[in-house]
């Protein structure tokens, strides 16, 4: 598995998004979701660059049971939940602050503090593994827009 940052994650050379994030072997929960989106597709094809916040399994395991179950249930909410931790674009971790908007309109300010990549006020654990489409920057938690993720406008 990914122990320090990579450029290129070494299980896979060339590879999309997805694919790339299911080598990684840390994004379990998150390629299981996608995989049940729209979003698989579009992540998937080489149309179109992406960065995706990618939520570790660590990040994910501070969720229940039935609250991922209940994202799954309903394709919308998923689908929504999801364009929270994707930007139409690559972002590098690059030792700047740079803000880019995620596929939802969420405002992300990208940064580096202490020598340590942050999205708003999730540290990123794994930064800039590339793939043929974007980049992934892993994250240690789900909260990394400035709104409760439990709010009224996502229905969960």
């Amino acid at each position: 598995m990914i122990q320090s940052n990579h450029n290129i994650f070494e299980g896979c050379t060339l590879c999309n998004l997805i694919d790339t994030a299911v080598s990684a072997g840390v994004f379990q929960v998150w390629s299981q979701l996608v995989a049940k989106s729209k979003w698989l597709q579009v992540l998937s094809s080489q149309q179109e660059d992406f960065t995706l916040f990618a939520p570790t399994d660590k990040a994910f395991a501070t969720l229940s049971e039935d609250y991922i179950a209940n994202l799954q249930a309903n394709s919308s909410m998923l689908d929504r939940f999801l364009g929270h931790f994707i930007v139409p674009r690559m972002a590098l971790i690059s030792g700047e602050d740079v803000r880019q908007v995620s596929v939802v309109g969420d405002d992300l300010l990208i940064r580096t503090v202490n020598d340590r990549g942050m999205v708003n006020s999730a540290k990123i654990t794994f930064q800039n593994i590339l793939a043929t489409n974007g980049i992934i920057h892993g994250i240690d938690t789900i909260q990394i827009f400035n709104t409760q993720l439990a709010s009224t406008s996502d229905g969960l």
